[in-house]
């Protein structure tokens, strides 16, 4: 074949060496998002504050994106490789393509980076030696089964089946109801942690066991709880989970990644040209990859020249007294959008700079690092790296763009998660590990 290239890996004697073809594959995303955001989201979207003003800030992103690119591990060997490439491509490339295309705030943007430099850093710290519990599958699965169904009965017994929501276009006019009604307390903490960790788990140990009808049964009870809880993202996790699952031992990863987005943003603007409904495309790349990434540079604005919250709002230290009359959420809503209604959450690096500053952003850096490297210490050698993968992929993706780390860490599910993967790994019962 003569040097040709296929996927991730070129064949014959002209080899293109993998972290090229990463980066390659990481600057047509780039380019893709950028023609995308300026010629068909800004003429839509700018009442949101979306704008363009392209100056000498392209070029410098561009190459901070070669630079990002690079740190990005060649072959995905373990569970935080991946999870470092969804921060690349969720979290620093829309931040850098706002900085290219709007002149963002420089000193952010560099602190950003060098935290992502601190992350892959942080992978490379030894692994801890966690002792394998025996014949712990079995409860992993009967906890996650049990809160399932305890989430589950709750809402119906509280008249969740007359409240169901079934159009992704409505589900903005039910949610503050179905919430108060359904998920108020401690069963919207167990949500969170259902939908997003447990579900898939269920999901992806029930894929290794071949038990298709047992994960149909999962798919039903997970549409059932986007119905009731009316979060359009409860749709996309399962969705998430099957694709890593089935790409990320793959050797042209990358190629099926960066390719599957493509595929998935072209298939949104045919159906926009044959439709006229801008919908699809919209909620695909305005409210995946910018709305985030925008939310990051208010908040970053916002608290730039206001007292820090200090983790005053999580009760850590218990001696401060919260600064604000509101939630942050409500209050980067009335500063970024106008309207105090509004709840803008966005990723770890922004709460860590709401929190301490640039000091915070980095720290916060090496912490996610670090809890991936967890994530690797209790998979190493135990289960497949797909089965890891696939049950962290909705925390992390969660944590680098819309919650803060301490969140992530609880109530999204990821320490609950690091036990109950804990516990599978002593299954011993896996097809073939990559």
């Amino acid at each position: 074949m003569n040097g040709a290239l296929v996927g991730d890996w070129a064949v014959g004697p002209a080899r293109m060496p993998r972290w090229l073809v990463l980066v390659l594959h990481v600057l047509l995303l780039r380019i893709v998002l950028d023609v995308i955001y300026a010629t068909l989201l800004v003429p839509r979207f700018g009442y949101m504050g979306h704008h363009v003003d392209i100056g000498l800030a392209l070029p410098e992103s561009y190459a901070l994106t070669v630079l990002a690119a690079i740190l990005i591990p060649p072959r995905l060997k373990e569970p935080s490789s991946f999870f470092l490439i969804l921060l690349l491509v969720f979290t620093l490339l829309p931040m850098l393509s706002l900085f290219g295309l709007r002149g963002e705030d420089r000193s952010y943007v560099y602190c950003v980076l060098i935290a992502f430099a601190l992350t892959r850093v942080a992978l490379t710290l030894p692994l801890l030696s966690v002792p394998r519990p025996r014949g712990g599958a079995p409860l992993a699965v009967a906890i996650s089964v049990a809160l399932l169904l305890l989430l589950l009965g709750t809402a119906v017994a509280k008249g969740g089946l007359g409240n169901l929501v079934l159009n992704p276009k409505e589900v903005y006019l039910y949610r503050d109801r179905n919430i108060d009604l359904l998920f108020s307390g401690i069963f919207g903490y167990l949500a969170h942690l259902t939908t997003g960790l447990l579900t898939i788990f269920l999901m992806v140990h029930w894929l290794e066991g071949r038990r298709y009808f047992a994960v149909l049964g999962v798919l039903v009870a997970q549409f059932l709880l986007f119905a009731l809880t009316t979060h359009k993202a409860v749709l996309l996790y399962p969705i998430m989970g099957f694709a890593v699952y089935f790409t990320v031992e793959r050797r042209h990863f990358i190629t099926l990644f960066v390719g599957g987005l493509l595929a998935i943003f072209l298939a949104a603007y045919v159906y926009w040209i044959s439709s006229g409904d801008f919908y699809a495309l919209s909620q695909l790349v305005l409210r995946v990859f910018f709305t985030p990434a925008h939310n990051h540079f208010l908040y970053h604005a916002y608290f730039l020249d206001k007292p820090l919250m200090l983790m005053a709002e999580k009760g850590f230290v218990f001696w401060l007294d919260y600064p604000y009359e509101a939630p942050v959420p409500n209050l980067i809503s009335q500063f970024g959008y106008g309207t105090p209604t509004g709840f803008i959450n966005t990723g770890a690096f922004a709460t860590g700079f709401m929190h301490f500053g640039y000091v915070g952003v980095l720290v916060y850096g090496i912490l996610l690092g670090v809890t991936a490297r967890l994530v690797d210490s209790v998979s190493a050698g135990r289960v497949p790296l797909r089965y890891a993968a696939a049950i962290f992929a909705v925390p992390f993706w969660i944590v680098f763009r819309s919650a803060d780390l301490t969140t992530a860490l609880l109530t999204h599910g990821m320490l609950f998660g690091l036990l109950i993967l804990w516990l599978a790994s002593g299954s011993g019962r896996f097809r073939g590990s990559s």
